[in-house]
């Protein structure tokens, strides 16, 4: 059986989905027929992630990287065992890791507004961060990336931040492709990125009965999303919702969920990335200084989570 040996784990809502289609690219990459989120290792148990990936087409052969790219694969402890089942399937294989980084508020407000439009979220912003953990829990990089150190090194890690990846992708790109070994990519076809998530405008859906349940069941929605193209769900979207102005959020909130929740997770993700990581603290304020926190030979002492 070939395994993946390359993980783009996330963050969700962070530019993912443009950095796999880039990286799917080069020639010596392949990404099980270039699906993304093939959700292969977030199965319960290592049984059912073989199961999983038996399943999945066979391709690849003649690459050198197999990559996976799954979101869900940081976003515990909702999801809880994606780091021991890639350790126990994959631990033969030379397995790296690629993790794009966003500012924590701006991906829980794109999150949130992308699970309104996908008629899921029916609650207020602060309604839904106090409510659902993982808004918050998603954007707490230091707690997800420990997940996987416990089993994984850290030199077997790339983390670059969503603002450099929007405003230089080919560049970003270029870097990964040198982390991996691999010769540059010349004609790598960049297309124009869709940026924050709609806010002026949201949906809310027409069927309240029907939005609840699919929002309930969590194993409904992954099953919708293994069994119909992307395409087909976002016009089914549309079509179950309907179009009304958008909710805004109080810069007093935001600076509450920095304080609460935010300022010492980006603090300790900045000694485990090595990535500057300032104007996430002092928006507006410091220029963000771009560092080079990916050679191989990087190391970081990691800090004591607290939850």
């Amino acid at each position: 059986m070939l395994l993946p040996n390359l993980f783009l784990i996330g963050t969700q809502k962070g530019g993912s989905t443009s950095l796999f289609t880039y990286l799917e690219q080069h020639p010596e990459i392949n990404s099980y027929g270039n699906l993304k989120e093939a959700n292969v290792f977030n199965a319960n148990s290592e049984k059912g992630a073989r199961e999983r990936l038996a399943a999945l087409p066979v391709t690849g052969q003649d690459c050198q990287y197999r990559l996976d790219g799954s979101v869900n694969y940081s976003r515990y402890p909702r999801i809880s065992s994606c780091a021991e089942n890639i350790h126990a399937i994959c631990r033969g294989a030379e397995v790296r890791f690629i993790y794009i980084l966003r500012n924590p508020i701006d991906r829980l407000l794109s999150n949130y507004f992308w699970n309104v439009n996908h008629f899921g979220e029916t609650r207020s912003i602060e309604q839904a961060v106090e409510m659902e953990a993982q808004y918050i829990d998603t954007g707490r990089y230091d707690f997800q990336i420990q997940q996987y150190l416990q089993y994984f090194d850290r030199s077997q890690f790339y983390f670059l931040r969503f603002d450099d990846f929007a405003r230089d992708p080919r560049s970003e790109v270029k870097k990964i492709f040198a982390w991996l070994k691999l010769e540059p990519l010349i004609d790598l076809e960049v297309r124009k990125q869709r940026g924050k998530t709609e806010r002026e405008q949201i949906r809310k859906p027409r069927m309240a009965l029907l939005n609840w349940i699919i929002w309930k069941f969590h194993p409904l929605r992954a099953l919708i999303n293994r069994v119909f193209p992307q395409k087909f769900i976002r016009q089914a979207a549309k079509w179950l919702t309907k179009a009304q102005p958008g909710e805004s959020l109080r810069e007093e909130y935001k600076q509450e969920l920095l304080d609460q929740h935010f300022r010492d997770s980006i603090c300790r993700t900045e000694k485990i990335t090595g990535l500057d990581l300032s104007d996430w603290l002092h928006s507006g304020e410091k220029k963000h200084k771009k560092t080079n926190a990916n050679s191989s030979g990087t190391d970081a002492t990691l800090p004591e989570y607290s939850s």
